[in-house]
């Protein structure tokens, strides 16, 4: 094992590298949530509720066939807030999946 204070007595002098800060992708599954898809949205996108390494918020419509797509679209700015839809409904592993390929955190 090496011993960095062997060479270091003064622990101040112990030479650091700088810690990298991982960024998050959060995928949200959603399917026929139009009766309460903009009260969560409007939860996870108000001030201070994300921590800044939050990369994005992907929104995967799992083929829906109510308004979900559409109120997740009035919302999604494309950067941070995106939405993937799905022509078909795959289930949530297949919705996850489609999510995690989409993103860049």
């Amino acid at each position: 094992m090496l011993d960095l204070f062997a060479q270091h007595p003064d622990p101040e002098s112990v030479p650091t590298a700088p810690v990298a800060t991982a960024r998050v992708s959060i995928v949200i599954p959603c399917f026929n949530e139009s009766d309460r898809i903009r009260s969560s949205i409007d939860d996870l996108l108000a001030a201070d509720s994300l921590p800044e390494r939050v990369e994005e918020l992907i929104f995967v419509d799992d083929g829906s066939t109510d308004r979900t797509a559409e109120l997740i679209s009035d919302v999604a700015d494309g950067e941070r807030t995106r939405l993937v839809r799905l022509a078909d409904n795959r289930g949530k592993g297949g919705a996850i999946s489609a999510g995690v390929a989409a993103a860049t955190g």
